[in-house]
């Protein structure tokens, strides 16, 4: 930047602010494209992007859209090399395309469960195919091969238009053979028009007469009847036609044909009106009858009150029974309670008399044996054997009879002053545990 020439003493210094405020907003400029050209490297998608208001099928149609946007979902997947190799696969497969681009959230989810590394072309031109496959046999869509053979298939309309047009007795007996296993026009339509609701439908008419007559094997014989006659060779051309058709039918024919069930029309309900509903005529009664009807109706209302007065009176003299029994239950049982009570505190009361007469005598226990010879007298073995138990204890024994006989020789050992209260008090915790 060439500074101009200086008039002021300050000129210098508002060039110069200039000059730097320029080369930061070039700079800022700068950063924005570079990240502008790395978001649409990433995603295929430019950021000043003019939103897109074409409709599925031109969206669909634009190749070059769509190949770069399964281009920059490829290079999150799999590297350079393989995306190449995907690329070529579904540029020759539109359809495969469309569908790796509308479902690819739930393919890369997929391909990052199974191929943490990233997967080879083979391996995802493998998997597009088998979802592809899959999705077309789950979801029925217009242009596929069951749609399409449900809606070419020869209807009974047809065929009796044929048989109509003919005047070969062989082909009129054949097609007459041929009628039950044909379906009818207005099922084929029923099921076409509306394919999402009738998916299973479709795929069974399909899969029974995948082997069927189409309406090209009888469009042709149609167009020669309709084409006026012509010399002989029109007629020569009809009587190949039907020798053809008449060769197809009965080879059909032979091989036991589906038989075809019409769909039964649903019939609405009759709906009655009042005028057709017969009505009951009320009788006209005298005044005696009229009062014959009130005293019958008085003295079954005094019966039906009787039976109820009845009725309640037994149920109250059930209930008090019942509470009376009852409350003699209880008095019962509060009669056992308190002398189960009295003698658990006979009980204690002789335990505890037990234990303060024990306390109070000295401890008599049996002297101790003299052993002659090599054998132990029982202080010793009283303490080889606590040596012992322990030691089983310490090596890993949990046997509740080694803890059991352990904490009896315990409270021996402090008899015998081999240990003290605290080291007892000790061990025994440690046998708690």
């Amino acid at each position: 930047m060439s500074i101009p020439s200086q008039t002021n003493t300050t000129d210098y210094q508002v060039y110069m602010r200039k000059y730097l405020d320029s080369l930061t907003l070039q700079n800022e400029l700068n950063v924005k494209n570079f990240s502008a050209n790395v978001e649409y490297q990433k995603t295929g998608i430019q950021q000043a992007e003019v939103a897109d208001t074409r409709s599925i099928e031109e969206r669909m149609a634009d190749i070059e859209k769509l190949k770069v946007q399964a281009r920059a979902m490829l290079n999150k997947i799999t590297d350079v090399t393989n995306t190449n190799e995907i690329m070529s696969y579904l540029i020759q497969n539109p359809k495969i395309l469309y569908y790796f681009i509308q479902n690819f959230i739930s393919i890369e989810e997929i391909v990052k469960r199974q191929f943490s590394m990233g997967i080879l072309a083979p391996q995802m031109i493998s998997l597009l195919y088998k979802k592809y496959i899959q999705y077309n046999n789950e979801v029925l869509i217009p242009d596929s091969k069951d749609f399409d053979l449900v809606s070419s298939l020869l209807t009974k309309e047809d065929a009796i238009k044929i048989k109509n047009a003919s005047a070969d007795y062989e082909l009129e007996q054949d097609i007459d053979a041929l009628l039950p296993s044909l379906p009818s026009r207005a099922d084929i339509s029923k099921f076409t028009s509306n394919p999402e609701r009738y998916v299973k439908e479709i795929k069974g008419f399909a899969n029974k007469y995948r082997d069927g007559f189409t309406i090209d094997d009888g469009n042709e014989l149609i167009d020669a009847y309709n084409d006026p006659a012509i010399g002989d060779e029109t007629a020569e051309r009809i009587n190949d036609l039907e020798n053809e058709l008449k060769t197809k039918i009965a080879a059909y024919l032979r091989v036991a044909p589906p038989q075809y069930k019409q769909i039964p029309a649903k019939s609405l309900p009759e709906k009655l009106t009042k005028i057709n509903q017969p009505q009951e005529l009320t009788p006209i009664l005298t005044p005696q009858e009229k009062g014959d009807i009130r005293q019958k109706r008085a003295r079954r209302t005094a019966a039906e009150m009787l039976i109820a007065r009845q009725q309640e009176a037994e149920a109250r003299a059930e209930k008090a029974a019942t509470k009376a029994s009852t409350q003699a239950s209880k008095e019962q049982a509060i009669m056992d309670a308190r002398e189960k009570r009295a003698k658990a505190q006979q009980k204690a009361e002789a335990k505890a008399a037990t234990n303060t007469a024990r306390e109070a005598t000295p401890d008599t226990d049996e002297p101790e044996e003299e052993q002659f010879g090599s054998g132990l007298g029982n202080r010793e073995k009283h303490i080889h054997r606590f040596k012992v138990l322990k030691g089983e204890v310490v090596a890993g024994n949990t046997s509740p009879a080694v803890f059991k006989e352990l904490r009896s020789l315990v409270v021996k050992m402090v008899k015998l002053s081999e240990l003290d209260k605290s080291q007892a008090m000790m061990i025994l915790k440690e046998l708690k545990r």
